[in-house]
């Protein structure tokens, strides 16, 4: 029997050291994923591979009206140990919380901001990505974002669970004043309030067009000098955006 201390990481979570022998004996190393299932009688087992039966695949909804932060952080906790992988945060007051509850998802490694409306806030759990890349996957495209930091951030988690193939970022050219409602209506994404600006203090269509295609550009030099492998385009039919956006990008 091995005895060990508990050691707090960041606001919400501890962590545990795992015996050498034990490790040397299953060949882990730094970044390896392990996997953890609570038993009904408090037993914590730990596993180096997932069976079908212990893949988590659970959702669950976190309400957060007239609750505290900390009592919503002990909620989120919960459901992250209890290997829920879609974890929804909403309520009447989540825009006024929103930017609290952002930073206790952002302290657990294995969860990133799968979707954020002024209606929920929906965490999902990298693990399950990195399962599918086990079973595969060359590369990965992100959904659409308009902020920098989702992609720096959710590449840096990917990286954190072991995730080593390469990310491509989604990129979708704005180019009207009825874009700025409509996707994020329908693919429940947000877009940055400089970007709307700009669009909305244009004078015509084609001054509207350039902005957002001016913005989306500015995105795409940030990317680059990141160094990401490529970038991925959603055209949804809009090549002339997209060519636009090309030309300033490489001429």
């Amino acid at each position: 029997m091995h005895i060990r201390r508990l050691v707090k990481a960041g606001l919400a979570s501890h962590t545990v050291s795992l015996p050498t022998n034990w490790l040397k004996k299953n060949k882990l190393s730094k970044g390896d994923v392990i996997y953890l299932i609570e038993e009904d009688d408090n037993t914590l087992r730990i596993r180096t591979d997932m069976k079908e039966a212990d893949k988590p695949g659970k959702e669950i909804t976190i309400i957060t009206d007239k609750k505290s932060i900390d009592s919503i952080q002990r909620e989120i906790t919960s459901a992250y140990l209890n290997n829920y992988s879609k974890i929804r945060i909403a309520g009447n007051d989540i825009r006024k919380k929103s930017k609290e509850v952002r930073r206790i998802l952002h302290d657990f490694v294995a969860l990133e901001i799968a979707e954020q409306t002024p209606e929920h806030i929906i965490a999902k759990d990298m693990l399950n990505l990195k399962h599918k890349v086990d079973q595969g996957a060359h590369y990965i495209i992100t959904q659409m974002f308009f902020d920098f930091n989702y992609y720096k951030n959710f590449v840096e988690k990917a990286r954190d669970v072991g995730i080593t193939v390469p990310i491509l970022p989604g990129i979708k050219p704005i180019s009207t004043i009825s874009q700025l409602t409509s996707i994020p209506r329908y693919f429940s994404v947000s877009i940055p309030n400089h970007i709307v600006e700009a669009m909305e203090n244009a004078r015509t269509a084609e001054t509207i067009r350039k902005a957002g295609i001016t913005k989306i550009a500015e995105l795409c030099k940030q990317l680059i000098d990141y160094k990401v492998p490529g970038l991925h385009i959603y055209t949804m039919g809009r090549g002339v955006a997209t060519r636009d956006l090309l030309k300033i990008l490489f001429g």
